[in-house]
């Protein structure tokens, strides 16, 4: 959980919010290292129409939604939401379920929005006190008064479990070591931070009794038990990650590859150390090294990488490197369907999708036919969309919003009138609050012949434009809209 929380602090440091983190969208690496994934709904921030028909109004997985998502408030909406997401997570690892469950959807946004959690210990009472609380410490959907907001800035607790949770919920949730002090003011961070120069300055024992901090020793102990070869270095450089120290790893790593330059998982944790330490010169004079060593391993990780810096072109070509040495994986194909969509290559996108379905036909959750439904919308290929969000519903057992949002446009671009106005209308029964799905609405009503209802769409699309921000040409047509039927 700190390696997540740490990750998503980097994330918000660069501007970037996540909106839909669950367990589906944290991956483990070859060495166990959690990565976060899936920022498909951190991507559409500029433009208001696309964000809304491609992924629904509903930014995010019911049960694992903050607050403010759940009741629509996307004004407020920034990083206490994924610390929420990301408190989810704990609480999933605890228990086996999502924080929030319903028999409805409906019944699901309904609890998120009023907040009704049960504690992860009542439903699993062998879980301990101290996760428990830190799960817990998440999910206040507004900081009471002197409490810090959510938040994932320099996730360090230190001492005991307890002490931990202790810490997180006095400074904030996850708000743990240096970042807990600074919330409780300067004299505590100065405090704190006296208190660590005396404790490494400690000798390592007074009459045989070593005075160090208890995690510091048990740590020291951890790394004594590996051998002075590569092989218990990197294990060195583990433990030293989980605290995060990157310095300390970052020198157990170079004592690795000095004795053993071509050691796979130091390179492979060497990178892990150089992304976090943002050190992109070293990270790509080691990725060319690693590529000659193991392609098949590092084609990949460096693809991610390439991807990231925004090197489309570099990735495309690691991606297809990485084809020709699995060329039966769906994998490769996968990162090839999402790098095309982010060119916005419809067609190379939908072809690269539907080799990864011929290689991996079964999609157990229906995530390979949503993108490519999705895709199919932006190309305009309504019937393929359709069809392919229709069979992602089925593989999920149950639609969701951005499904079902995705769903209507398509059903709207096919002129398949409607459906698409009962589609809209299950959206809205659920979300009623989305200014550019009632004006869709009204359009449909009135293609359909229902002037009432569409007059009825339109004052209350008008309505709700004059409360949110939307993009000015959205709110030119609505406005627009709005005037002719006043005449």
């Amino acid at each position: 959980m700190r390696a997540l929380a740490v990750a998503l602090d980097y994330v918000h440091r660069c501007g970037v919010l996540h909106r839909d983190l669950k367990p589906d969208n944290v991956l483990l690496d070859g060495l166990g290292v959690p990565r976060i994934t899936d920022f498909g709904l951190a991507r559409d921030l500029e433009d208001e129409r696309a964000r809304l028909t491609a992924t629904g109004a509903l930014l995010g997985t019911p049960g694992y939604l903050a607050p403010e998502q759940a009741s629509g408030l996307k004004e407020r909406v920034g990083a206490p939401a994924d610390v929420y997401g990301l408190g989810g997570i704990l609480y999933a690892c605890l228990t086996g379920v999502p924080p929030v469950q319903g028999s409805s959807l409906l019944e699901v946004l309904a609890a998120t929005a009023q907040g009704r959690i049960t504690s992860p210990r009542a439903l699993r009472p062998s879980s301990t006190a101290s996760w428990s609380e830190c799960a817990c410490a998440a999910w206040p959907s507004s900081p009471a008064p002197g409490r810090a907001p959510r938040s994932c800035a320099q996730p360090r607790p230190r001492g005991s479990s307890r002490g931990r949770a202790a810490a997180a919920a006095r400074g904030g949730p996850l708000a743990c070591g240096r970042a807990a002090s600074a919330a409780r003011g300067p004299q505590a961070s100065r405090a704190q931070d006296a208190a660590a120069g005396a404790a490494r300055r400690l000798p390592r024992g007074v009459g045989g009794r070593d005075l160090r901090p208890a995690p510091r020793r048990r740590r020291r102990a951890r790394r004594d038990e590996f051998p002075a070869a590569a092989a218990g270095y990197v294990q060195r450089a583990r433990i030293a990650i989980s605290s995060p120290d990157w310095d300390e790893a970052r020198g157990w790593i170079d004592a690795a590859l000095a004795r053993e330059p071509d050691h796979g998982d130091a390179l492979a944790l060497a990178a892990t150390i150089y992304r976090a330490q943002e050190d992109h010169a070293g990270l790509t004079a080691l990725y060319a090294r690693a590529v000659e060593l193991d392609p098949l391993r590092f084609l990949r990780a460096r693809a991610l990488y390439l991807q990231g810096q925004g090197d489309l072109e570099g990735a495309e070509r690691d991606l297809r490197g990485w084809l020709a040495l699995e060329p039966e994986s769906e994998l490769p194909w996968l990162g090839l369907a999402r790098l095309a969509r982010d060119r916005e290559r419809w067609a190379e996108s939908i072809d690269a999708y539907a080799q990864c379905l011929r290689l991996a036909p079964g999609d157990p959750d229906g995530q390979v036919h949503r993108e490519r439904g999705l895709v199919r919308l932006k190309a305009k290929r309504y019937e393929g969309a359709i069809a392919d969000l229709e069979r992602a519903a089925e593989l999920r057992g149950a639609w969701d919003l951005g499904l079902r949002a995705g769903y209507a446009d398509a059903l709207t671009g096919a002129r398949r009138y409607p459906e698409a106005a009962q589609a809209y209308r299950q959206a809205l029964a659920v979300y009623p609050n989305q200014p550019l799905w009632v004006f869709t609405l009204h359009r449909l009503e009135a293609a359909l012949g229902h002037p009432e209802e569409a007059r009825r769409l339109i004052e209350r699309a008008y309505e709700l434009s004059q409360q949110r921000g939307l993009h000015p040409s959205v709110q030119a047509e609505i406005e627009a809209a709005w005037r002719a039927a006043q005449r």
